[in-house]
């Protein structure tokens, strides 16, 4: 994550009950097919402060270079 292109990608929006910027870091994510594009569902588990689980991104694999 030092690289600022690919960690923007991963940053995404959230209420600011969760974070004051309205931004965070979603890393968290699973697969969901096994076929092309190899979708993703990047998430931010927030239950500690809203007992929620936000999803950040529903799509195919994002950058990691």
């Amino acid at each position: 994550m030092n690289n600022p292109r690919l960690r923007s990608l991963r940053e995404r929006p959230v209420p600011t009950d969760i974070y004051a910027t309205g931004v965070a870091l979603h890393l968290a994510h699973i697969r969901i097919s096994q076929t092309a594009p190899y979708p993703r569902l990047h998430f931010l588990e927030a239950t500690d402060k809203a007992e929620l689980i936000c999803v950040g991104y529903l799509g195919p694999h994002l950058l990691t270079r």
